[in-house]
Formats: C-alpha cells, sequence, structure tokens
C-alpha cells in the first residue's frame, strides 16, 4: 500500500486525517498579514495620489536607506511567511504512522514521525495527549484545532493495534 495517498485506508479500515493548528495559533499570522496587505494599500495610494500630497511626499520625497516599495514588498512577504509558517504545525495521522508538527524556532518545524508499532500507551488529558514509546520516552503531540475528533480518532487506531489507552482524571479544587 501506498503512504503517500490522500484518504487511503490501511488493514484496519483507518482513513488518514491531518489535525491542523487552532485558530488561537493562526490569529497572529492573520493580522500580520491583515497589517501588511494595508500598508500596501497605504504606500500605492500615496504612489497614485488618491491619498492626498502630504503622504507622497513623506514616501516617495525624502531620502530613505530603502525604497519604500521595497520595504512594502518586504512586509508582505514577512506577512506571508508568518502565514505560511503558522500552519506548519499540526498532526498528521496516516495509515502506517503518525506524524507531529511543531514550530520550535524561527524557520524549520520540527517533524516528528512516529511508526505504530512504537506506540505503548496512549495517554488523554482534558487539553493535552501524551504517547508513551517503547523506549520510555513520551512525546506531548502538539494543540490542534479539532481536539476531539484527535482523540476519537487516537481511540479507533489504539484499539485496532492494540495500543494501551490511559485517561487522566480530571481532578478540581472545591
Amino acid at each position: 500500500m501506498n503512504d503517500d495517498q490522500d484518504g487511503a485506508h490501511d488493514a484496519y479500515g483507518f482513513e488518514e486525517h491531518f489535525f491542523g493548528p487552532p485558530r488561537r495559533v493562526l490569529l497572529g499570522s492573520w493580522l500580520h498579514c491583515a497589517v501588511s496587505l494595508s500598508v500596501v494599500a497605504l504606500v500605492f495610494g500615496a504612489k497614485f495620489g488618491i491619498l492626498g500630497g502630504a503622504i507622497y511626499d513623506f514616501f516617495f520625497v525624502h531620502e530613505r536607506v530603502i525604497d519604500t516599495e521595497t520595504l512594502a514588498a518586504g512586509f508582505v512577504l514577512s506577512g506571508l511567511a508568518s502565514f505560511f509558517r503558522a500552519r506548519m504545525r499540526g498532526v498528521n495521522l496516516r495509515t502506517g504512522w503518525l506524524e507531529h508538527r511543531d514550530v520550535v524556532n524561527s524557520i524549520w518545524p520540527k517533524v516528528q514521525r512516529l511508526r505504530w508499532a512504537q506506540v505503548d500507551e496512549i495517554h488523554f488529558f482534558s487539553d493535552a495527549i501524551a504517547l508513551e514509546l517503547w523506549d520510555g520516552s513520551t512525546q506531548v503531540l502538539p494543540d490542534v484545532r479539532y481536539f476531539d475528533e484527535l482523540c476519537a480518532c487516537l481511540i479507533e487506531i489504539a484499539k485496532a493495534r492494540g495500543i494501551t489507552i490511559e485517561r487522566a482524571e480530571v481532578q478540581t479544587d472545591p
């Protein structure tokens, strides 16, 4: 079976799923893109005389180290980079393995692919999921947008593959 096909099923009848980052993680990149597009609109509005002469003078008449158009283009590129970087996070459940991605530095995501045979136990908490691996280490999955659906998929896989499921009781202080 080809692990690279989307929507493929494995011998257990499991369909592949991707769970992306929650909206609160994406909010900053959306705001950055919106502000950068507003800056570009402001620059081009000033350049073509729509916004008046004072803004044109401020942006284009005075000598600058970097052109106003170049600076606006750089701002748009940084907004797009922020947008794509925020989407590098998530959990990918495939037929033969689980992949979780999180951004740990400014550019590259941390990608860890685990075969199902490596997973001894799955621990479910109220807001997180931890995988206990065969070598004794523990991997905590990143936050995802549809947490309950991820839990349901992992329970389905764990039951089909004989992986132990542990649910943590949430204790509240009186």
